[in-house]
């Protein structure tokens, strides 16, 4: 019988929507082409993170953060841009992202530009 100290067990668990809030500002260059690619990256980037699924998970993506949306937005075709991150209640989260739990799926809700 072999047991693994980082395998969960098989159960069923519901996950709940976390919505997220994106506000951009200062995009150079400040292009329809330029906010449709940093948008499509974004919420494929809030789309993509998911709880972890084991303790010891190499590279796991259940951190939501301001900087790595920035760096998605810079590979879209940004040179300068000004991210701020917020949870559905409407506060900052930029300075310390946010951290799914195991029944936590992350959903962008909007992105706005300003």
């Amino acid at each position: 019988d072999h047991t693994y100290p980082f395998a969960r067990p098989a159960t069923a668990i519901a996950f709940t929507e976390l919505n997220f809030d994106v506000d951009f500002s200062n995009l150079t260059p400040n292009t329809s082409e330029v906010r449709a690619a940093i948008e499509t990256a974004t919420e494929n980037y809030i789309y993509a993170r998911r709880p972890q699924q084991y303790a010891d998970e190499p590279n796991p993506i259940n951190l939501i953060s301001a900087g790595e949306i920035t760096s998605e937005a810079i590979a879209a075709g940004a040179i300068n841009i000004t991210v701020v991150l917020k949870n559905a209640g409407g506060s900052d989260i930029s300075a310390t992202g946010y951290e799914l739990d195991d029944s936590e799926l992350a959903v962008p809700r909007t992105l706005t530009w300003i």
